[in-house]
C-alpha cells in the first residue's frame, strides 16, 4: 500500500492555513443555510438545495453561483507577517516561515502585486534568499 501525503501536511504554516480556511468555510455554513438564498442561479434567487440540484441536470446550463460570503484576511496577514520579517527579522538569517505562502500568493490576482514587491525586497538580500526560493 502506498501512502500519499498531502501539499498540506508539508509545514505547520500550511496545516494553519488549512485549518483557517476550514474554520472559515464552517463558520459561514449557518448563515448560507439558515438564509437559504445565499447562492443566485440564473440570476434568480434560490436554495442551494435547488441551485444543486438544477446543475445535475443536463438541460438547465451549468449554474453560476455568487455566493454572499466573507474572504478569509489569511493571506493579506501573511504578507504583512513577511513584510514584518523583511523589516526586522533579516539579520537572523533564519528564512521565513511565510515564504511558502508569500509564493503561493503569486497565483492570487488580488496580492500579486504586494508579493512581487516583498519578493523582489527578499531576493535583494542576496544568493542566500535566492537559494531559498528555488
Amino acid at each position: 500500500m502506498h501512502v500519499v501525503m498531502c501539499v498540506v501536511c508539508v509545514s505547520p504554516l500550511h496545516r494553519q492555513a488549512w485549518d483557517l480556511a476550514v474554520d472559515i468555510c464552517l463558520s459561514q455554513l449557518p448563515t448560507i443555510i439558515e438564509e437559504g438564498t445565499a447562492f443566485r442561479l440564473l440570476g434568480s434567487q434560490c436554495s442551494l438545495k435547488e441551485s444543486l440540484q438544477a446543475g445535475l441536470r443536463a438541460d438547465l446550463p451549468t449554474p453560476t453561483y455568487s455566493a454572499l460570503l466573507g474572504h478569509s484576511p489569511f493571506f493579506a496577514e501573511q504578507l504583512t507577517a513577511f513584510q514584518v520579517w523583511l523589516t526586522m527579522g533579516v539579520e537572523n538569517r533564519n528564512p521565513p516561515e511565510q515564504l511558502p505562502i508569500v509564493l503561493q500568493v503569486l497565483l492570487s490576482q488580488v496580492h500579486r502585486l504586494r508579493a512581487l514587491d516583498l519578493l523582489g525586497r527578499f531576493l535583494d538580500l542576496g544568493p542566500w534568499a535566492v537559494s531559498l526560493v528555488r
